[in-house]
C-alpha cells in the first residue's frame, strides 16, 4: 500500500540500557496488530531483536526497523541500543528522524543514558515524548519520578497521564488531557470512569495542561481569563504545536508487558511527531522580516551527513551561521529580543556559546 508523506511517523525510541525500548516496540506492534503474538526479550522472540548475539544478551546491538501500518498511517519504529558502546548507532538515526519517544525505567529513575539522548535530541530540535515505563515496578513513586524528569530534564515535561495503582496493583492512567481513565483489563487498556478519590489530582493535572494550552497565542489566553472553557480541538492542536516547536514533552505512564498506555502512546504519535516531509530542507529561501530589515535564511540538509549550509543576510549584508568543531551557532550580532524571534521561526535554539558534547564523533 502506498502512503502519502503526510501519513507516515519514523520514529526512534531511545533510552538507557534496560529501560525496556524493545518491548515497547513490540507492545505497540502487538496492540497496533502489526503482529499476532507478543513477544518477550527473555524468550527471545521480539521483532527487533533478531541477531542472535542479541538475543543471547538480551538487549539491543543495532538499529532495527519495525514497521506498522495503522489506521491509514505509516509507522516505522526505530529501537536503538541503549549502550554507549554502540553511540554512532544513535547518532546516524538522530539525524534523519522527525520524532521520538525516550523511555525511562520509573523504577530506576533518569538515568546517565537518558540524559545524554535527550541533550541530543533537544540540540536536534526533535519533537520528543516521554514514556514512564515499568510503573508496575516494585518502589515505584510517581511524583519523585515527575519531580526527577523535570529538574533534570526540563520543566517542559509535562504530565499526560497519571497512574491508577501502585506497583503490582498498577492497573492503568488517567488521560488528563481528555479526562478519561483507561483501565487495564488484562490484556489491554479500555475506557473507564476515572476513580472518585482521583479526580482532585486529574482535575489538578488538566489544569496544568490547560495553562499550557493558554499560553500558545493572546486569543487563548484571553480566553482562558475571562473563564473561557477550551473545546477538545483548541486543546489537541495547541498541544500539538507546542510538541512540535519543543516547547511542551509529554510525560506519559504505562507499563509495556502489560499493554498499559500503549495505545495512547499510538495516538499521540499520529498526533504529536511531525511526518516525513522534508521540504523545510529545501534550498527555496524563507523570508522573515523583523525590525525593519529582513531575514532570509537557505538550508539544504543531506540526511546522510547531516551538514547544514546556512546562511542569513541582514538588510542586504551576508552572516555566515558558524558551524564547525564546536557545533554551535555564531548570530552574535542579532540582538536578544530578535534572536529568540529567529529561533522561533527555524524551530530550533541557538546557543550563543560553544557547547561541549561527550562524543567525539563529529556531527
Amino acid at each position: 500500500m502506498a502512503y502519502e508523506v503526510k501519513n507516515i511517523r519514523n520514529i526512534a525510541f531511545l533510552g538507557h540500557q534496560g529501560s525496556g525500548k524493545t518491548s515497547l516496540v513490540e507492545s505497540l506492534l502487538y496492540i497496533g496488530k502489526g503482529i499476532t503474538e507478543k513477544g518477550e526479550v527473555e524468550k527471545k522472540n521480539t521483532v527487533s531483536d533478531y541477531l542472535p548475539e542479541e538475543q543471547k544478551r538480551q538487549q539491543s546491538l543495532q538499529c532495527a526497523i519495525a514497521p506498522l501500518e495503522y489506521k491509514n498511517y505509516k509507522f516505522n519504529f526505530i529501537d536503538l541500543p541503549g549502550n554507549d558502546d554502540f553511540v554512532s548507532e544513535i547518532i546516524g538515526v538522530t539525524r534523519i528522524i522527525k520524532g521520538a519517544v525516550l523511555v525511562i525505567d520509573a523504577s530506576v529513575g533518569v538515568q546517565v543514558g537518558t540524559v545524554k539522548h535527550w541533550q541530543r535530541l533537544k540540540r536536534r530540535g526533535i519533537p520528543t515524548l516521554i514514556y514512564l515505563n515499568k510503573m508496575d515496578k516494585e518502589g515505584v513513586d510517581f511524583e519523585e519520578r515527575l519531580a526527577e524528569i523535570r529538574e533534570k530534564l526540563g520543566h517542559t515535561a509535562i504530565p499526560f497521564g497519571y497512574p491508577l495503582g501502585k506497583e503490582s496493583h498498577f492497573d492503568g492512567f488517567i488521560n488528563c488531557v481528555d479526562m478519561k481513565a483507561r483501565v487495564y483489563n488484562g490484556k489491554e487498556c479500555v475506557d473507564a470512569e476515572i476513580y472518585e478519590d482521583k479526580m482532585a489530582k486529574a482535575e489538578e493535572l488538566h489544569g496544568a495542561v490547560v495553562e499550557e494550552v493558554a499560553k500558545t497565542n493572546d486569543e487563548m489566553l484571553e480566553k482562558y481569563f475571562a473563564g473561557e472553557t477550551f473545546t477538545t480541538e483548541e486543546i489537541h492542536e495547541s498541544l500539538r504545536q507546542c510538541v512540535l516547536k519543543g516547547e511542551l514533552t509529554p510525560v506519559l505512564v504505562g507499563s509495556a508487558s502489560l499493554n498499559i498506555g500503549i495505545q495512547t502512546m499510538l495516538d499521540h504519535i499520529t498526533i504529536n511527531i511531525p511526518n516525513t516531509d522534508l521540504s523545510v530542507y529545501s534550498n527555496e529561501l524563507n523570508r522573515f522580516a523583523v525590525e525593519g530589515g529582513e531575514y532570509i535564511i537557505s538550508v539544504s540538509r543531506n540526511a546522510l551527513d547531516d551538514v547544514y549550509k546556512e546562511m542569513i543576510e541582514v538588510k542586504g549584508e551576508e552572516l555566515p551561521i558558524n558551524q564547525t568543531e564546536n557545533n554551535y551557532l555564531n548570530i552574535e550580532t542579532i540582538e536578544s529580543k530578535t534572536q529568540e524571534d529567529f529561533e522561533r521561526f527555524i524551530g530550533r535554539t541557538i546557543p550563543k556559546k560553544p557547547v561541549v558534547y561527550e562524543e567525539t564523533t563529529p556531527f
